[in-house]
Parts: C-alpha cells; structure tokens; sequence
C-alpha cells in the first residue's frame, strides 16, 4: 500500500485497479488517478465495482468527457448518472430532443432540463409517451397544458396534463363538457365545489362520472336523490354507500323498490327498534338478515332462532349470532328440525373453540 502511494504514472495506476483483486489496493489506486479521461475508460467498461458511482464520478468535471461516457457506457445506469452530471443545458437539450438515444438516458434528460421551450416542444411531440409525461409534469404554462389536456390523441398524455392545471373554470368546463368520459372524471376528481360535483352527479350521461362525483359530494339529498331514482344501479348503490344521515336511509329502507339498495341502507341503520320492525314484519330474506346482523339485544336473536317458523334461514341466521350456551342446547338438542339442531351444535362448538 505504501508503494501506490508514491506512484503518479496515471497509467500504472490505471492498471493496478484493472489488475489487482484487493479492493482496498484498488481504492487507494483510485485516489491517486486523477486523469478524468482514464476514469471514464473504467466507467464506460464498467469496471466500478470497487467504488460507489458517485465516488467515481466525484473526480469527472469535464463535459465533453461525460458526454462520451453517456454514449459509449455499456452499463444504462452508469450513462444515466453521467446525464444528471451534466450542466452544459446544449448538451442536455441534444439527449433530451434525440429518439434515437436510449430512453432511460432521455428520460434522466428530460427531468434534469429547464429549458421551456424544449419541454413543451417533447410534452407536445415527441414520439416516446414516457418521455412527454416527464416533459408535461415539469410544464406550467397554462395555455400549453390546455392545448394539450383538450386535444391530444393519447388519454394518458391528455390526463397528465390536467393534473397540472389548477384553473378552477377549466376544470369545471371540462368536467360538464369534454367528450371522452375518463377525461371528465380525471377533471371532476380535481373539483371541491359541491355545486358543480352535484351536478355533475346528477346530469352527467355516463354512469362512471356519476359515481365519480358521488363518491365527493357532501350534500344527503343529493345524495338521496341519486340513490332513490338514478337509471343505474351501480350508482345508486354508490349513492346510498355515501349516506349517513339516518332519516333518510329509513326512507329508503321502507320505500325503494331496489333491494340492493335497501341491503346498504339497512347495514347503515342505527336505530335498534326500527331494525326490529324490519326483521319481524320484512318480505325480503336478505334484508330481514342483514337487519337482524344489526341488532344488539341477545334476547331477540334467540326469539328469532327459537320461534321464526317462516324461514329456516333466517333461523340459521340468528343462531350464527347466539352466545348463550343455555339457549343453543335447547335448540341442538330439543328443536324438531335437523338442520337447525345441527346449525347450533356447530355453534356450540365454534364457541367452546374460541
């Protein structure tokens, strides 16, 4: 080690780091080689494992020799760091504008170049979509991301460019108006007025949008409107999953034809006496269930696992929900019907597991 210390021949250095195994030789050769052109020689053969990159890049300056690095680098990652080395702003507009150049290296291009004129000529032109995505999230002149947010062909490209634009009225206008429906929801997702997202909610042809713009809007009768009377049910269901107010969903629970509906409702139910009207005097089995699911009070389970001679699924139900020993071996051993003695041995046994 003492003997490298007093070589300065670049090129007998050159060569103990491409010779020599020890890595700790190696680095203190390294700390000798100050030859900018024979340390890019080790990074474009990729012959760094001794080193971190930018341990070997820290002693490269020289623009022209990054450059030569960027093209001849066998290693991507290597010609990647050499770009965001470089501040020659020529140079970088050269990798940047180049489709010829490996898209890694313009990506790191791009991210690293100020020039606007460059970046909105990409974000408008180029040919690789990566790269005018990275070219439009460093963009903030409004009329450029317009253009492009209302016109491009791509609907990837086009979304990107809206993320970018904060004019309250564009984004409205393009929410209620654009053609494209993926469109309308990325700038409707970017809207807080409820006025506008209500009507959005309300008006808007596709069933997508509308749930969209539910799935943000405040307002319970705008809400309960959607729920009771939009043509789609997947909105509607959208609609009554965002309700909380409990009189309303009352309302839907008793009067809307869609039992879908009626089942989210009645999961969001608080009141225990009306969720036992709806298991005593309720047609539907999947709602009677869904209410009983809600009831507090043990006793009234037990009522329905005994005494409920209407369904034997809405026995089963309720004994899925017993706690009390006494009472399912009263029914797996006393109850005349099989199946409901078998539903609450397995019960029994389910309890004395846990």
């Amino acid at each position: 080690m003492a003997s490298i210390s007093e070589i300065t021949d670049q090129s007998i250095l050159l060569s103990i780091i491409r010779n020599d195994y020890n890595r700790d030789v190696q680095k203190k050769a390294f700390e000798k080689l100050s030859d900018q052109t024979l340390i890019a020689e080790l990074l474009k053969n990729d012959e760094v494992s001794f080193l971190s990159l930018e341990e070997m890049f820290s002693k490269i300056v020289d623009q022209a020799i990054l450059l030569d690095i960027i093209k001849n680098a066998k290693n991507e990652m290597i010609s990647c760091t050499a770009v965001y080395k470089i501040n020659d702003s020529e140079a970088l507009a050269e990798i940047a504008r180049n489709d010829n150049e490996n898209p890694f290296i313009r990506h790191e291009a791009i991210r690293k170049l100020t020039d606007k004129a460059i970046l909105e000529e990409i974000a408008k032109n180029d040919i690789d979509k990566h790269s005018r995505i990275i070219a439009i999230k460093k963009i903030k002149k409004k009329a450029i991301l317009l253009q492009i947010a209302l016109s491009d062909d791509d609907l990837e490209i086009r979304q990107e460019a809206l993320k970018n634009i904060t004019d309250k009225s564009v984004l409205a206008n393009i929410a209620k108006n654009d053609k494209d429906f993926n469109i309308r929801i990325a700038a409707q997702e970017r809207i807080t007025d409820q006025t506008i997202l209500a009507e959005i909610a309300k008006n808007d042809l596709h069933s997508d949008v509308r749930k969209s713009a539910l799935n943000r809007v405040a307002d319970q009768a705008i809400l309960a409107e959607s729920a009771k009377s939009d043509k789609h049910p997947d909105v509607r269901k959208t609609a009554v999953n965002m309700l909380t107010d409990q009189t309303i969903l009352t309302e839907i629970v008793k009067n809307v034809k869609d039992v879908e509906v009626r089942l989210i409702a009645v999961q969001k139910l608080q009141n225990q006496s009306l969720l036992r009207e709806i298991v005593n005097i309720e047609v539907d089995k999947k709602i009677r269930i869904a209410a009983m699911q809600r009831v507090w009070d043990g006793n009234v389970i037990i009522r329905i696992a005994e005494n409920d001679m209407e369904d034997k699924d809405i026995r089963i139900a309720a004994i899925q929900m017993i706690r009390d020993e006494k009472a399912l071996i009263k029914l797996k051993f006393h109850d005349a019907d099989e199946d409901i003695r078998h539903a609450a041995t397995l019960r029994d046994e389910y309890l004395n597991i846990v």
